[in-house]
């Protein structure tokens, strides 16, 4: 689903790189908690192009 939104796999992270060169971040990272369910945190974190001046 990530790969299909433009999202660049490497491992478990993944990335977005905007026209402009800002960038957003998509890491996860599985937690078993119970055998026949599988949960994962998400890590997400946006970094904004730096105001051009």
């Amino acid at each position: 689903m990530v790969k299909e939104a433009g999202l660049a796999p490497d491992g478990k992270v993944f990335r977005l790189f905007g026209e402009r060169g800002d960038c957003a971040v998509l890491e996860l990272q599985t937690h078993r908690v119970d055998p026949q369910r599988e949960t994962f945190f998400a890590r997400v974190l946006a970094v904004p192009l730096p105001p051009q001046g």
